[in-house]
């Protein structure tokens, strides 16, 4: 009867467990996205000598959503924007 019962416990566990992983599997899977693969980011869009900052969410490599996070900033007529190109894109 002992041998039964601490077989029954054994097989509890090992289907807990089971469960656990598959449990585990399921919701990575699930549509939950993966850190590196999920990003967000702030950065001023400027047109001209106006600027606002944004705020960006991206999804594999590309942008999902994008929101203003601030007011203008107006600067002189002569004013140019020094970023590259290549450090606008964060995604």
């Amino acid at each position: 009867m002992r041998k039964y019962v601490v077989l029954i416990c054994a097989l509890l566990v090992v289907v807990f467990l089971s469960l656990v992983v598959l449990a585990y599997s399921f919701a990575e899977s699930s549509g939950k996205v993966s850190n590196s693969l999920y990003r967000i980011y702030t950065r001023a869009v400027c047109s001209g000598n106006t600027c606002q900052d944004y705020e960006f969410s991206c999804l594999n490599g590309s942008v999902i959503s994008s929101r203003a996070i601030s007011g203008f900033v107006t600067f002189g007529e002569d004013w140019v924007d020094n970023r590259d190109e290549k450090d606008l894109d964060k995604c």
